[in-house]
Formats: C-alpha cells, sequence, structure tokens
C-alpha cells in the first residue's frame, strides 16, 4: 500500500529537506506573520509531509527560531573588519555587510529574516535581540572610542536601514550602484559613528 507520503506528492526526508523547510518557513513567516503561519502551510510550500516539521524542529516555535537566526557568526565579521585595525573599518563594515546580503549562501536568508521582522512583531523582536545582544555587543568591544554601544548600534541601524531600502525595497539608485562604490560613499558615515567626536557632525553635513 501506497504511505500518506506517497498518495500526497510529498516527498520524505533528504539531504536538502531541512534547508527546503527552512526556506519555506521564512517565506510563509514573512507573507503571514508567526500567527497566521502553519505547519501544514510551510509544508506544502516546502514539498514535504508535516511530520518532517516536527522531525527536524519539534514544533513551530522551534521552526522560527531556526528560520529566524541569522547566518553568519558576528565575532568572525568581527574579525574581518576590526582585524586590521580601527582606521578604515567604517569602510570595511559596509563592505562585509553588503558583501553578505549579497552571497548565495547568505542573501536570501537575510532577506526572509527582515521582511518577516517588518511584518511580525515576534520576528522583529528575535531580530532586535540579535542585534542588541549580538552584533552591537560584539562591536562594541573593538571600538576603543567614548560610548562605543552608542557607536555600535548607530552604525548597525544606518546599514540595516541601507539593506532596507537596497535589497528589499529597492530603491533606485541605491538598488544598483556597484557594492564597492557604496561601501565607499557609506564608509565615512560608519567611521564617524565608530572612532568620530559624537558632539561633530558627519562627514559631509554642518551644525544647524
Amino acid at each position: 500500500m501506497m504511505n500518506s507520503a506517497t498518495r500526497s506528492g510529498r516527498r520524505p526526508g533528504s539531504p536538502n529537506t531541512r534547508d527546503d523547510i527552512l526556506a519555506a518557513a521564512r517565506e510563509t513567516f514573512a507573507d503571514e506573520g508567526y500567527e497566521r503561519a502553519s505547519l501544514r502551510r510551510i509544508a506544502s510550500r516546502a514539498g514535504v509531509d508535516p511530520a518532517l516539521i516536527t522531525h527536524y524542529f519539534g514544533s513551530k516555535e522551534g521552526l522560527f527560531d531556526a528560520a529566524m537566526s541569522l547566518p553568519f557568526d558576528p565575532e568572525a565579521v568581527a574579525g574581518v573588519v576590526f582585524g586590521p585595525g580601527l582606521d578604515g573599518a567604517g569602510e570595511r563594515l559596509c563592505s562585509t555587510f553588503l558583501g553578505l546580503w549579497e552571497s548565495a549562501d547568505y542573501g536570501k536568508q537575510l532577506r526572509g529574516v527582515v521582511r518577516a521582522a517588518a511584518s511580525d512583531a515576534r520576528a522583529a523582536s528575535r531580530l532586535r535581540r540579535f542585534l542588541e545582544e549580538e552584533m552591537v555587543s560584539v562591536a562594541a568591544g573593538h571600538i576603543g572610542a567614548d560610548r562605543p554601544h552608542l557607536r555600535a548600534e548607530l552604525a548597525a541601524s544606518h546599514l540595516l536601514g541601507t539593506a532596507l531600502a537596497r535589497y528589499i525595497l529597492g530603491v533606485e539608485p541605491l538598488a544598483t550602484i556597484p557594492r564597492e562604490e557604496l561601501a565607499s560613499w557609506l564608509g565615512p558615515v560608519i567611521q564617524h559613528y565608530l572612532t568620530g567626536d559624537l558632539e561633530s557632525p558627519a562627514p559631509g553635513k554642518e551644525k544647524p
């Protein structure tokens, strides 16, 4: 007798099943929010039996946590950005951050996380915790100037806003400027956040 997975046209587990479920979950959570997104809908989108979601993630909450996890190690990013020193860290941070968004490995996942955070309070809370407890804290530990957490938060919020406009909303011409050119424009502003005098204006701006 054919089993239920075969009858429904859904495939059993495979080496790519977990990743397929995560991709479907990010899209579904982004489209519908946490409360409305059902495991059955996510399974259908992934083309798997719903039982496999429980097998891999235990529950809807477990799936959500896995789907909303950002796909890179903040310490590794900090090593690339701050390892050579604070001079030039602003442009390196911009280039590295934009590179993550444009990579085949991480770009789709980052877009899914931010789209979900824009439409769902639970996803927004998770993204905020990640930014505050990991990215900002790690970056602050490498900043030798005064008020390191504020500096790291300013840099993170500026870059996240840029990513939203460039990769989610597709605002032109920001969306099509070459990455390194954009990094060269943003670099001095981010550098000011990291090491400049916070009482003085950023490059290109004057005090009122």
